[in-house]
């Protein structure tokens, strides 16, 4: 009996799974007139190579081994398996290309071989695999294109591409997986337009496309009724931050900083009263702050320095009580500050400098326990405990 295996002994078995004469050796694992369903090796020290022989368990189903410190290539006979569902081989050292035969393992759903050193291109025999739910590839040294061919994964759920060197732009075929639930695609080389059919997948809850060169704006019409993440930053993204991004009924993190994107905040934003981040950082945005924002009193991080705003900040401020992060600087904003801002005992950070705001800080500021960072413009500001003092 071995932990990790599963097998169903074969009383009279018609056709041996491996050739008479031949005693198949995995490790310590002989397999002989027996049907493996399943091997679960997971976190046992395994190392070593994959043999080419594990081809010859074309029942089993379940192929666990990661974990270990195995290395070297995926053989290619691992297509041969094909009643497996899932490959679990992350957390290894293996290396080299994907081999194209695993466009033959028809019955998987789950592919995971994150935490390795795999290289290359992604193989366009992917789109074969029309039972796939889950491709799980982040972190190594994937290159090359996404092939179009990924728009016949109808079953798709999540696609984890990110930490990779993809190249190219997104194909607009990605638009067609209507299953899908969670893309990220972040920290590629992908550039080009964002597919307008990926912001109306109906199933479609996180998006993670930032730190890529994209371009052009983000599409108008953004109908994704069960988006709740959506983080672009750090992109070429131009042109106004669209109306419709604020009607996302479900939306809890927005994340635009580092783009080019210019006009006014939606007025919008407040539409969902789920909101817990809003980072428009470092674009060139103008205006004041939209009042509808006030509804979203979950809101713990409001982000928008390094822009043109003006305006006051609001005194509709103190219904944030959970608010952890403000960061207002570099901007336009005038005024005096609000008393209610010293009454959000939940503050870490407050960054204030480089604006036009006069008067003090609310002295209860000096009394939030959690306050670590607290900088304003003293010359114009009073403030008796700000950690920094800009001279203008």
């Amino acid at each position: 009996t071995w932990f990790g295996l599963s097998c169903v002994q074969l009383s009279v078995p018609v056709t041996p799974v491996i050739p008479e004469d031949t005693a198949t050796t995995f490790d310590d694992l002989f397999v002989d007139e027996t049907l493996v369903v399943q091997i679960q090796l997971h976190g046992n020290n395994l190392n070593g190579r994959l043999s080419r022989e594990i081809g010859f368990l074309r029942d089993t189903t379940v192929l666990a081994l990661y974990g270990n410190t195995l290395i070297g290539t995926i053989p290619t006979t691992l297509g041969n398996m094909i009643s497996l569902s899932k490959l679990w081989l992350d957390e290894n050292e293996f290396s080299g290309q994907l081999p194209t035969q695993l466009g033959a393992l028809r019955n998987v759903d789950d592919i995971t071989i994150t935490g390795n050193q795999f290289s290359g291109t992604l193989f366009t025999e992917i789109g074969q695999l029309d039972r796939l739910k889950r491709i799980w590839a982040d972190g190594m040294l994937i290159t090359g294109t996404i092939p179009t061919e990924i728009g016949h994964l109808q079953s798709l759920s999540n696609l984890y591409l990110d930490v990779n060197e993809l190249s190219g732009t997104l194909p607009t075929e990605i638009g067609r997986l209507t299953s899908l639930q969670d893309i990220r695609l972040f920290r590629n080389r992908l550039v080009g337009t964002l597919p307008s059919h990926l912001f109306t997948l109906p199933n479609l809850r996180i998006m993670y496309l930032d730190s890529n060169s994209f371009s052009g704006t983000i599409p108008k019409q953004l109908n994704a009724p069960s988006l709740h993440d959506l983080q672009l930053f750090s992109n070429r993204l131009t042109g106004e931050i669209p109306v419709s991004i604020g009607q996302l009924p479900d939306l809890t993190v927005l994340r635009l900083e580092g783009n080019d994107h210019t006009g006014t905040l939606p007025a919008t934003l407040g539409s969902s009263q789920k909101l817990l981040r809003l980072t428009v950082s470092s674009n060139r945005l103008y205006g004041t702050l939209p009042t509808s924002l006030r509804r979203s009193s979950m809101l713990r991080r409001l982000q928008v320095d390094r822009n043109r705003l003006v305006g006051p900040l609001p005194s509709w401020i103190e219904v944030f009580d959970n608010l952890l992060s403000l960061n207002m600087a570099d901007n336009r904003f005038g005024g005096s500050i609000p008393a209610g801002l010293g009454t959000l005992s939940t503050l870490e950070d407050v960054t204030l400098e480089n604006n036009n705001f006069t008067g003090s800080l609310p002295s209860s500021l000096c009394d939030v326990e959690s306050l670590v960072v607290l900088t304003a413009d003293c010359v114009d500001v009073g403030c008796v405990c700000c950690t920094s003092c800009e001279q203008k």
